[in-house]
């Protein structure tokens, strides 16, 4: 796994979404190391108001690197910069039952 793609329940794609493991510890994916265009990318991570890179938000950015996967440079305009968000299914959930007290 490269990259989490977070949704909200009503489907709204989420940015800058902090994730963690059951543990507490921030979520770590691994690097891209190849694109279908054959582009190389670098990790570009949001900063903290401090400056230091937080790792764990997604989604991560992925820049083009202005070099193809083989180290040559690649022409301008080269790289696919079309980033989109796949189409998701909206979740479904059973109707609430009227008879149930609510849980605390």
């Amino acid at each position: 796994m490269t990259d989490v793609l977070p949704y909200a329940a009503d489907g709204t794609p989420l940015d800058g979404v902090l994730l963690y493991d059951q543990d507490g510890r921030p979520l770590k994916v691994g690097f891209q190391e190849w694109w279908a265009d054959g582009c190389a990318r670098v990790l570009e991570q949001p900063r903290a108001a401090d400056g230091v890179p937080v790792p764990n938000s997604y989604p991560q950015v992925y820049e083009p690197s202005g070099s193809g996967a083989d180290g040559a440079l690649v022409p301008a305009g080269t790289c696919d910069t079309d980033d989109a968000r796949p189409e998701v299914p909206l979740p479904t959930f059973p109707p609430a039952d009227p008879t149930e007290a609510p849980t605390d």
